[in-house]
């Protein structure tokens, strides 16, 4: 009587173990398709993605100042320490209405 408590037991662990790789083969096989991805590296090519973009948006008074100056007859550095200013000012304003979302 006593081993059939202990034999229902390790069928039991069996069976959940069999589950368990089941399981993690799945998984595998997710990953392998690209249904599933590591949140770790997703983080990282977020981050590295937005300090790209926003890398372009403050460099662009300055790629852009010396056109824009020529077309409106301003001083270039004038006109990028303006477009500079405002750029700033918008993107406060708009990372402070994300913060309160």
């Amino acid at each position: 009587m006593a081993l059939k408590p202990a034999l229902e037991i390790m069928m039991k662990l069996r069976t959940e173990l069999n589950e368990v790789r089941a399981a993690r083969l799945e998984l595998q096989a997710m990953i392998r398709r690209h249904e599933v991805v590591d949140l770790r590296k997703l983080d990282e090519l977020t981050i590295a993605r937005a300090h790209r973009i926003r890398d372009q948006i403050l460099t662009a008074p300055a790629r852009h100042a010396a056109t824009l100056a020529a077309e409106f007859e301003r001083e270039p550095a004038e006109l990028n320490a303006e477009l500079t200013a405002k750029l700033r000012r918008f993107l406060q304003q708009l990372h402070s209405r994300a913060a309160k979302s």
